[in-house]
């Protein structure tokens, strides 16, 4: 019973958790309070997250 819980929340967990932590990444690079080495760092992580 409590293996099928984990199971279904580490299924669920990452759909919750990452699109918002990764639009808030998005939002603060676009904003330019980033320096251009880690602009360039999550222009990367970025193009890895949609390709």
């Amino acid at each position: 019973m409590s293996s099928t819980q984990n199971f279904s929340l580490d299924r669920i967990l990452p759909f919750v958790y990452f699109p918002s932590s990764y639009t808030f990444l998005c939002h603060i690079y676009f904003q330019g309070h980033f320096t251009p080495k880690l602009n360039l760092f999550i222009q990367t992580l970025i193009f890895f997250k949609i390709f």
